[in-house]
């Protein structure tokens, strides 16, 4: 795969932030991780890429693995560029390409298997989601960002581009939404 002009330029013109949303955005986009391998190997150079986790503890049982608790790791990155997020990132996005393409129809069938029920009961479940906490905006961010997720899944499960990108920049749209809803305190804590 060939890098795009516009991460090479974003590399050279030292456009850190750019940088980390489009290695971002290769996560989800692609579960192979193929270009995200390759951006990685154009940025190493990159002054301030990776950052010092910031001690926040990870749920690596795959059975928090949600579309919300991807959205919210998502939107974190750009806060605390780290190995260990990154990781976390990069399995989440796997599992939840493997669970995607279990609900996909086969060949004239259905995909009605115990393990494809589950697989989407643990997709997302809205009854789950607690939103009493955080501002009105906040959640409206992060529902957006789920949803761009669920558009980038599906589309790298289809095969259609335009779905991707469209989920990536929903995801993006998402993002601005939660930072933008964010207390004041909470956005200079967080380094926003």
């Amino acid at each position: 795969m060939a890098l795009s002009q516009e991460f090479q330029d974003a590399v050279k013109q030292g456009k850190i932030r750019l940088v980390k949303t489009m290695l971002r955005d290769s996560i989800v986009s692609d579960p192979t991780f193929a270009a995200f391998d390759e951006m990685m190997q154009a940025a190493k150079g990159l002054p301030g890429l990776i950052e010092v986790h910031d001690g926040e503890k990870f749920h690596f049982d795959t059975a928090y693995w949600t579309n919300e608790y991807m959205a919210e790791q998502i939107t974190r990155i750009l806060s605390n560029f780290s190995q260990e997020r990154l990781d976390l990132l990069k399995g989440m996005s796997k599992q939840l390409n493997e669970t995607v393409s279990q609900e996909r129809p086969e060949e004239g069938g259905r995909a009605d298997k115990p393990e494809a029920r589950r697989a989407r009961k643990r997709l997302i479940n809205v009854k789950d989601l607690d939103f009493s906490s955080r501002p009105r905006q906040a959640d409206i961010g992060i529902g957006v960002a789920i949803a761009g997720i669920g558009m980038s899944v599906v589309g790298f499960a289809l095969s259609k581009d335009l779905l991707i990108k469209l989920g990536l920049l929903t995801m993006t749209v998402g993002d601005l939404l939660v930072v933008t809803g964010m207390p004041r305190a909470e956005r200079d804590t967080a380094g926003l």
